[in-house]
């Protein structure tokens, strides 16, 4: 990489992104505003205290580095193109539909709008209109002031959106943001998403839509043999998601209730399909790796994933785990399914080896508090209280 092609900002911003769960835990590490943070990001050249202090705090010398650039014209890190599709491509991966929380989708959303224009986000959510503002105050944050144009398309004016296509191409802005009304009945999402993609085609902006969508669970009734009653889950997320997933990025923007992933995965484990089930299954065949990777998964991907952590001996933590809690109408349609879904299990695992050595399903007489979650188990690990 020669001096030109070095760009400083971006270099930081890769090791930030390696370092800190967000921006703002960056932001404040520095003591500035998280628009300072996106101010340096695009910057290819930083004043001698700003860039010390930045070196500081990521423990590497930016200053070695530029200088190795201007006298040998090399550097050891990898392209930045790549690395951002890269990690585009782990937050939203083509192979299952995402289900995240508000946080991690401000995240991605920075992740999104700092890359080359890409294939358009389909963003699934259930009415909350603060999540578009919040994300439209993002891409303004990473593209700046007025480089969002926002749209709201009901479903009965998606073919006249069509013939404004050419019209939003030639428009300043970088982002086209179109808030869908309409639902996916009759081909509405199928419609709406085929047309964002033909945009972002002939724009070459970044295109994002808001749909909304709910899932709900509920039951089939077999009045002359309620043993018959069979568990239901309704969702047009999932369909669109294995309709389009190669074309575009879908993903659901859970609320603060967790209630689509909650109720995803209460489907699933109604069906013996849920995290607890492979996991054990895992065990059982004595592939703890196996089962490792699949409860690192539901950590990583359902927000309401809990546990609780014991020591066993000295070289030994036990893992209580419980995926999910069911809301009392929830249990009462279990209740009248006759099913009883595995939700919780234990685990141990080696503290010097972090290896898992087994896992059940009974906690006999114990009760977990299952005071651990994804969302605080970082803040106590910053404050050494998890480890």
């Amino acid at each position: 990489m020669n001096m030109e092609e070095y760009h400083i900002g971006k270099e930081i911003e890769k090791e930030v992104r390696k370092q800190y769960p967000s921006i703002d835990t960056f932001a404040k590490a520095l003591h500035r505003e998280r628009q300072t943070v996106y101010d340096i990001f695009k910057r290819a050249h930083i004043a001698t205290d700003r860039l010390m202090e930045v070196s500081r705090l990521l423990n590497r010398d930016f200053f070695k580095e530029f200088s190795n650039v201007l006298h040998f014209g090399e550097t050891s890190e990898e392209e930045d193109e790549a690395e951002v599709a890269e990690c585009i491509s782990q937050l939203m991966p083509e192979n299952e539909l995402q289900v995240i929380r508000a946080e991690r989708l401000r995240e991605l959303i920075d992740e999104f709008f700092l890359s080359e224009r890409m294939k358009p986000m389909i963003i699934m959510h259930d009415s909350n209109d603060c999540i578009v503002a919040d994300l439209r105050k993002v891409a303004e944050d990473v593209l700046g002031k007025g480089m969002v144009k926002s749209i709201t398309i009901k479903q009965e004016d998606i073919f006249a959106f069509e013939t404004s296509i050419a019209r939003l191409s030639k428009m300043p802005q970088k982002t086209i943001e179109i808030n869908y009304t309409g639902s996916g009945n009759e081909g509405g999402f199928d419609d709406i998403i085929l047309l964002a993609e033909r945009l972002a085609t002939e724009s070459g902006k970044h295109v994002v839509v808001f749909c909304t969508c709910i899932n709900a669970l509920g039951i089939l009734r077999q009045a002359q043999e309620p043993a018959n009653n069979r568990f239901t889950y309704c969702s047009w997320a999932e369909e669109c998601f294995d309709t389009w997933h190669k074309r575009v990025h879908i993903l659901v923007a859970d609320n603060e209730s967790k209630d689509f992933a909650r109720r995803q995965e209460l489907y699933k484990a109604s069906q013996g399909e849920g995290y607890i089930d492979r996991a054990l299954a895992a065990f059982e065949k004595g592939d703890n790796d196996v089962a490792g990777k699949i409860l690192g998964k539901a950590l990583n991907d359902l927000s309401t994933y809990q546990f609780e952590v014991t020591d066993v001996d000295t070289d030994t933590s036990r893992f209580y785990v419980r995926t999910l809690s069911p809301t009392q109408e929830e249990k009462s349609l279990l209740e009248d399914c006759d099913i009883t879904p595995r939700l919780t299990m234990w685990f141990d695992m080696s503290k010097s080896t972090a290896k898992l050595i087994e896992g059940g399903e009974t906690f006999g007489d114990y009760v977990p508090s299952f005071d651990v979650n994804s969302e605080n188990m970082w803040v106590l690990m910053a404050k050494g209280e998890f480890k």
